[in-house]
Formats: C-alpha cells, structure tokens, sequence
C-alpha cells in the first residue's frame, strides 16, 4: 500500500471506468429540463461505478484466491496480467463448478 505506482494504477482504472458513464451523463443532460439537477445524476452514476467496481475485484479476486488454494500453488502464479486477469482466470473457474457449468457461464 506505500507503493504509488499501485495508486496511481488505481486511479488510471477508476477514470477509465467513469468514462463509460460520461456518455449516459452527456445524454441526460440534453434530454433534461434546464433546472434539472445534473449533479445528482453524475453522483449517482459515479456510485454506481463504484459498486460495479468493487463487486468486480471482490469476485475475480476471490476466484484467484479460490483457484491458488485448489491447484495448491501461489496467487502470483494463477493470476495473469491485463484482459486475462478476468476473460481467462473466471473462465477456468466457472468450468470447474460440478453444478451445472454452463448455467453459471451464461449467468
């Protein structure tokens, strides 16, 4: 946690987040009233992000964690860097479910 480049990494991820709902924000804006209150709006889809990206962290990181105790080995050596962190590793755990796996994949 005394490592800037983990925050400054962090916060890289959250203005890359935010910038899928400028778009929404930007729509709103034109189809509102002009006394509409816009920064209630933006308040709200900056939350919403925020909880998508929490829940997002909590689930792959639970997955890494999950994955690392049944192979036995590290966490540095399940997880893989960029897209594969989440499109390979939540694959690869959702294929080891004994329940109906394909359920959970569409899901």
């Amino acid at each position: 946690l005394l490592d800037l480049q983990v925050w400054y990494a962090a916060v890289v991820q959250c203005f890359f987040s935010l910038g899928m709902g400028f778009g929404p924000i930007i729509m709103n804006a034109s189809f509102n009233s002009f006394r509409h209150n816009v920064y209630r709006d933006a308040m709200i889809i900056s939350l919403m992000d925020t909880f998508t990206s929490l829940l997002a962290g909590f689930t792959i990181f639970s997955i890494l964690g999950n994955l690392a105790f049944q192979l036995d080995v590290d966490v540095s050596h399940v997880a893989k860097t960029g897209p594969g962190l989440a499109f390979i590793s939540y694959p690869m755990a959702v294929s080891q479910f004994t329940f109906f796996p394909q359920l959970f994949s569409v899901l």
